[in-house]
């Protein structure tokens, strides 16, 4: 009996029962698929959200740190803390020849001669110390080698083009200096507290719900301030000064939902500061965070969450 050679017969493969054409989705399954897509894209959202956020607040922290070791490098070799007062370092012609004095103050002023006087300035504190830090060995460098996009010049003590007056140039009158700052990861300046203005300082006490409060003037109203020229009176200082209006007040939450605040009182919906104190004597810096208000305390970035005086406030809801 011969056996039957070459190539094994070729199997033809059979769809398994039940198998027959293939079927489309229903339209249920059609939309729980989007739900899930969307649920999960969502979530992408929200986590990409986070990790930006904490990242920018990482970012922050890391000058903030910076900050503290010039700090720490001033109080080394002076071994004081910086002053909290300093000479203009750019005098305009009607200062003296060593510039006017500048309080280096964690808040606003309204000192200025421009038409619109209500408009609150915030004074550029960071940029204060990092004048004032800047000669001490190694801390230039620090500096210099921060993110540029950390590090930018400003003021915003700037007044709008006035029409020429004698002994005045034509244009802004800058009554603070342009000078350099850093800034957080949200592009505003980072903020420095000094324990000689820290808390909350404003002539109204209490002040009305609503209303910011009346700024303090250094050499007028409140001789305890004068300790910074002892045994001179105020009346000779004044055209020393610079500026020496200042407020520090910190507004409460529900102030901001006051709709006709800004348009009676011409200011912007911000406090002054976080109404923070130092301790021990030693200065400390912040970051308003991402709203860019230093009073809205939830959001604030700090290497070390500093006591906070309550605002004392009559009236309100």
């Amino acid at each position: 009996m011969s056996m039957q050679t070459g190539c094994p017969a070729r199997v033809r493969r059979g769809r398994a029962p039940g198998f027959g054409a293939s079927r489309g989705f229903s339209l249920i399954e059609l939309l729980i698929v989007i739900a899930v897509i969307a649920v999960l894209v969502s979530l992408t959202v929200v986590v990409g959200a986070t990790v930006a956020s904490g990242s920018k607040k990482t970012a922050t922290l890391s000058s903030i740190q910076i900050l503290q070791a010039a700090l720490g490098n001033y109080q080394a070799e002076v071994d004081d803390i910086p002053p909290a007062l300093i000479r203009n370092p750019s005098p305009g012609p009607s200062e003296p020849a060593e510039g006017g004095w500048l309080p280096v103050v964690d808040g606003t002023t309204r000192q200025t001669r421009s038409w619109n006087p209500n408009t609150p300035k915030a004074f550029n504190s960071v940029g204060y110390f990092m004048l004032q830090a800047s000669d001490v060995a190694g801390n230039q460098e620090m500096f210099e080698a921060v993110d540029p996009k950390f590090l930018t010049f400003w003021t915003a003590v700037l007044e709008p083009p006035q029409l020429p007056r004698p002994g005045l140039p034509f244009g802004p009158i800058r009554r603070e200096p342009e000078m350099a700052t850093m800034l957080d990861a949200w592009g505003n300046p980072l903020r420095y507290v000094h324990p000689r203005f820290h808390g909350i300082l404003v002539r109204e006490d209490p002040r009305p719900f609503g209303r910011p409060g009346a700024q303090m003037n250094l050499i007028r109203g409140r001789p305890a301030f004068l300790d910074f020229f002892p045994g001179r009176n105020a009346s000779n200082q004044r055209d020393e000064w610079l500026i020496s209006a200042f407020r520090r007040n910190r507004m409460l939450p529900e102030e901001f939902e006051d709709g006709n605040w800004a348009g009676r009182f011409g200011d912007p919906r911000t406090g002054d500061s976080d109404g923070g104190l130092t301790s021990n004597g030693v200065p400390y810096f912040y970051s308003a965070g991402p709203d860019g208000n230093p009073s809205t305390l939830e959001d604030n970035v700090y290497a070390a969450v500093p006591q906070f005086v309550e605002p004392n406030v009559t009236g309100g809801p």
